[in-house]
């Protein structure tokens, strides 16, 4: 997008994150979209009614402008009319591309961020025929301007992963699990939901990758020279494409990141990888493929690990249980070692460290040498890694 275009409010860096980390059928419920839904009109406007109270967006739009001006008057007016589109995803202020530092007019509901046109060229994209935002790549080249390597890595991960997190309003959350429990299908541009087994909606989505560690590799390069384009550059060496949870992404970086970020030095393992089983396998586990959360295929000095996460608010009880037994087994029996973490495991130092030594064990590795300024290292990235996912990219 070029300079002629920039007379749109294009929403970009921390709100961008914020919007692609909204599940669609969130926005079908604000924008009213009943292909969608499949509910009356009477239940969406009630509805409607309860996010208006709930979303800050509205509420923001609602209220008094406050101390400052809008970047101008066209922008509020832009969002204003685009809040039932980016009302599930946005919280003022909301970040706004401006093509120079004249027009950094901050006020209560906009957070002007300079951005040149050679960024957006190409950088830019149209939702839902309306709103206009910074893709995947480019938010997170914004974002690695104040985001330290371990915060941006996290969301890479989560951009080039199958999963996202999203809070639901109480709204949100009611509709959802209501529609749920009546058999309707929740599935939009393929975002799934998570229920817990209370039947609860868990803050878990599962979707299609958003980018690739190749797209941002290219947009480093494309932006060398500017502020955070090296960190970016790194993240996108470093980064693991496929984690299907944060879970998955947390075990990932605490063991596969090498000694220098504070990590446990295993590299070499790929998220979610299918593996075919073989016949002894296939009666074992009632399937003929399984895919292992954390996979590392060995080599001449180790056997194959499988790590397997678990988080015990997404499972679905006994029969679950039950399939993972048989899964496991199917995967011994292929000479795949099979071992199983939990949230609680990583956050004990001294279990994890015992998971880590027992993976570089069967790999046939030596983990690095924990001297004092290592075990600083693994404190400061644990401390960041185990906090709250959503959170760790937002500015206070």
């Amino acid at each position: 997008m070029g300079a002629a275009g920039r007379n749109e409010v294009i929403i970009c860096g921390e709100s961008a994150l914020r919007y692609w980390r909204t599940p669609p059928i969130m926005r079908a419920m604000t924008s009213g979209d009943l292909r969608v839904l499949q509910i009356d009109r009477v239940r969406l406007a009630r509805f409607q009614a309860e996010a208006h109270q709930e979303l800050a967006l509205y509420q923001a739009l609602e209220g008094p402008a406050g101390v400052g001006r809008p970047v101008t008057d066209g922008a509020l007016r832009q969002v204003r009319e685009l809040s039932c589109y980016v009302a599930p995803s946005l919280v003022p202020p909301i970040d706004v591309a401006v093509s120079c530092s004249d027009a950094r007019r901050r006020s209560k509901l906009l957070r002007p961020c300079v951005t040149p046109d050679s960024l957006l060229e190409g950088h830019v994209v149209r939702s839902h025929s309306e709103v206009l935002i910074c893709d995947p790549a480019l938010t997170l080249l914004q974002l690695a301007a104040y985001l330290d390597l371990p915060r941006l890595l996290m969301v890479a991960t989560e951009f080039c992963g199958s999963f996202s997190v999203y809070q639901a309003a109480p709204c949100q959350k009611r509709l959802l699990e209501d529609m749920c429990s009546e058999g309707k299908n929740l599935t939009v541009a393929g975002w799934r939901p998570t229920f817990a087994r209370d039947g609860q909606l868990t803050d878990l989505w599962s979707r299609p990758p958003l980018c690739d560690a190749d797209t941002l590799l290219e947009l480093a390069r494309h932006a060398a020279g500017r502020r955070g384009c090296k960190r970016l550059e790194q993240a996108a060496r470093l980064l693991v494409p496929g984690a299907a949870s944060p879970l998955e992404a947390r075990t990932g970086i605490l063991l596969g990141l090498g000694a220098e970020h504070g990590g446990m030095g295993l590299r070499g393992f790929s998220f979610n990888e299918r593996i075919d089983l073989d016949a002894r396998g296939q009666s074992l586990a009632g399937q003929t493929v399984c895919f292992c959360d954390l996979l590392w295929r060995g080599g001449p000095f180790g056997t194959a690990v499988d790590v397997e996460c678990h988080s015990a608010g997404f499972h679905l009880g006994q029969a679950h249980e039950l399939a993972d037994a048989d899964r496991s087994l199917a995967l011994q029996s292929m000479g795949i070692e099979v071992l199983h973490v939990t949230y609680a495991q990583l956050a004990s130092e001294r279990r994890f460290a015992a998971l880590a030594e027992v993976v570089a064990g069967s790999l046939g590795r030596d983990l690095p040498e924990p001297t004092p300024e290592l075990l600083r290292r693994r404190a400061s990235l644990r401390g960041t890694v185990l906090g709250d996912w959503e959170s760790a990219a937002y500015r206070d």
